[in-house]
């Protein structure tokens, strides 16, 4: 599939958590059950058989960073407790996965009655279409999260309650484009919550510099420019944007202080670390 080896090092970064929850629900008592990400892996794998991108013979050879499949199962696993917390609060809600790659929420844990609509860009759906259908009540976008035509696209649910997902999205992106975001959301949706992924701004801007940019690159197996752009210095950073906007909850990889994590939980115990990447979930409009 030639589109494999024309998108983007950002866009590529989408088959770290496919490949880390596959990896995860092979093992004794995982995180997460996940039969399609398994499915789609094993079809990638033969793809990239021929494949000269490092990256792609790392995941055919079984190889991820040590602790990876265990951290993003983790929290894919508190995306999809927020998703079904929101289905359960609104069985008809709008379900939208932003900067989507090939998630398999839907096949997790959709309720039968919810519309899920998947936003990337125009390559990856491509991609996405070639393992997952379209339906009735799941539909795909393909456009950039930061155009502004992608959202008056979805009229016909405007007045739907709504989940927007942002899962390991954000922080390729600038904050202004975040913010814009956001408040395009705000104004366009009758009610909508939000959950996403954030990356304390010390983190950004220590990716300035060359030597801790291709540390991070190399560890994990990606493109040179695949790197973070924004970051945040609080949990509550979203509510300066607009009144309306309000921080509901966040979570750590280490809340749960999962024995799978191993020595990193200590990393729980010191703020710095506990908040180099977590999730933050708001209240957007309504």
């Amino acid at each position: 599939m030639d589109l494999l080896n024309q998108i983007s090092d950002n866009s590529e970064t989408l088959f770290l958590p496919l490949y880390a929850r596959a990896f995860e629900a092979k093992t004794k008592n995982p995180i997460i059950e996940d039969p399609k990400a398994i499915e789609i892996t094993e079809k990638l794998n033969d793809l990239f058989r021929d494949s000269d991108k490092r990256l792609h013979k790392k995941l055919r050879n079984g190889k991820l960073p040590s602790k990876l499949p265990i951290s993003l199962s983790l929290r894919s696993r508190k995306f999809d407790q927020y998703a079904i917390n929101f289905m359960e609060r609104h069985p008809d809600a709008l379900i939208v996965s932003m900067g989507c790659g090939l998630d398999t929420r839907f096949e997790r844990v959709d309720n039968g009655q919810a519309i899920w609509i998947d936003v990337d860009f125009p390559e990856v759906i491509e991609i996405r279409k070639t393992f997952f259908p379209e339906s009735e009540r799941k539909h795909f976008i393909g456009e950039s999260v930061t155009s502004e035509e992608w959202i008056p696209r979805m009229h016909e649910y405007k007045d739907r309650p709504t989940l927007f997902i942002a899962e390991g999205l954000f922080m390729y992106l600038e904050e202004e484009d975040v913010k814009n975001l956001l408040l395009r959301i705000h104004d366009f949706f009758s009610y909508a919550e939000l959950a996403c992924e954030v990356t304390g701004k010390w983190i950004v801007k220590k990716m300035v510099k060359p030597s801790f940019r291709k540390r991070f690159q190399r560890k994990n197996y990606l493109g040179k420019d695949a790197l973070f752009s924004y970051g945040v210095n609080d949990g509550h950073d979203f509510e300066a944007w607009h009144p309306d906007f309000k921080l509901l909850e966040e979570w750590t990889y280490f809340d749960e202080k999962h024995p799978k994590m191993g020595w990193m939980n200590w990393f729980g115990y010191f703020e710095l670390f506990r908040k180099v990447q977590w999730v933050v979930y708001y209240k957007i409009s309504g």
